[in-house]
């Protein structure tokens, strides 16, 4: 509130004059007389002054207040983003509970750019970042490996059956078990070996991490023939290269994801099967 010139001329007089008045009370030595001028003084002075220090936002009272209702106002805004997070999520949950079915990763992943949208201004450490995303990471690694696995399984379960049909050609009748071509034939099935899907005791394991080299022992130890190894090599460092790029960025990268929406784990493998090696399944 600002004091108009009249107003200002008044209080200056009658702090003057008071003033004055102290002075002289206090010279006669009446102190009870001099103390009551000085004061009527003083109070003066604080009308004078008073819209002045409000000017100076009451020596910053009213700015640190106006600092805290900000913060409080960010606070709210943080806590009202973070619940509607959490209750997208929670009702996602509730959506697909008791169903035969799970949520897309393309859902997945808006839903880690919201949790990640909502720390970003606690400037939450990286590692503690990498660290909350790494289960979301391992399983997205999971599903890119199963396909692979599959793939792999079912052509050594082809490649024995192809076996069994020659046995069963050669021989229509009993099998003697010393005859060469037997031993022979008997010999390449036992060395088809289908691969154990461990993708369940490995989604802990920091071997996970290392794509590349979990698919290519699977694929060495199959015992598929040559040409079938060099067919898989060419899809299986497409599929490395999109697992070392997960753990790379510590990201559910567009790549991985796009790959997973081509190919679905429980059945796309099968068109995939006929693009690697030119067959059905």
């Amino acid at each position: 509130m600002k004091l108009a010139g009249f107003e200002r001329l008044v209080l200056w007089i009658g702090c003057v004059v008071s003033a004055a008045i102290c002075l002289t009370l206090t010279y006669q030595d009446r102190v009870a007389a001099a103390t009551v001028a000085g004061g009527l003084t003083a109070i003066l002075l604080v009308f004078l002054y008073l819209p002045l220090m409000d000017s100076f936002e009451v020596f910053g009272l009213k700015a640190k207040l106006r600092e805290r209702l900000a913060e409080a106002e960010e606070l709210m805004r943080l806590l009202r983003q973070s619940a509607m997070t959490t209750s997208k999520l929670s009702l996602h949950q509730l959506a697909y509970a008791n169903r035969m079915a799970s949520m897309s990763w393309d859902v997945k992943k808006q839903f880690v750019k919201e949790v990640e949208e909502t720390l970003a201004p606690h400037q939450v450490p990286s590692h503690e970042l990498i660290a909350m995303k790494e289960p979301l990471l391992r399983f997205l690694t999971r599903d890119l490996l199963a396909i692979a696995f599959q793939i792999v399984s079912t052509r050594v379960a082809r490649r024995r059956q192809a076996l069994d049909a020659e046995i069963a050609q050669i021989f229509p009748g009993a099998i003697d078990p010393n005859d060469e071509r037997f031993i022979a034939l008997n010999e390449r099935r036992a060395a088809l070996v289908e691969p154990v899907d461990r993708l369940g005791d490995l989604l802990l394991t920091p071997e996970l991490k290392q794509p590349r080299k979990i698919m290519f022992d699977m694929l060495e130890h199959s015992g598929l023939p040559d040409e079938d190894k060099q067919s898989m090599g060419r899809f299986l460092d497409e599929v490395s290269a999109l697992g070392e790029e997960i753990w790379s960025t510590h990201n559910l990268t567009n790549g991985a994801l796009k790959y997973l929406n081509e190919y679905p784990e429980y059945n796309g493998w099968q068109r995939r099967y006929e693009i690697v090696f030119g067959e059905r399944p």
